[in-house]
């Protein structure tokens, strides 16, 4: 089975997977991801926080690569 919520008051994205039960969990450093684990440390969950925040920012730093692209493009032209 797989669940997947939000949680928009604290912008937390949770998603399980499969039927194991958390035992364990480990956070990325310099990330807001907690992966969980099962007892046979299986990945069983993801918590993403500041989600909304990061896919904004991800976004906006698209948006940026993609004008740059097209200016070079552009500029070739000539």
């Amino acid at each position: 089975m797989n669940n997947i919520d939000y949680d928009e008051v604290l912008d937390i994205y949770f998603q399980h997977f499969g039927k194991g039960k958390t035992k364990h969990s480990r956070e990325l450093t310099n990330v807001d991801i907690i992966i969980d684990f099962d007892k046979e440390d299986n990945i069983v969950g993801i918590e993403i926080y500041n989600f909304m925040k990061a896919i904004k920012e991800s976004d906006k730093k698209l948006d940026e690569i993609f004008a740059k692209a097209k200016k070079i493009k552009k500029e070739k032209k000539k």
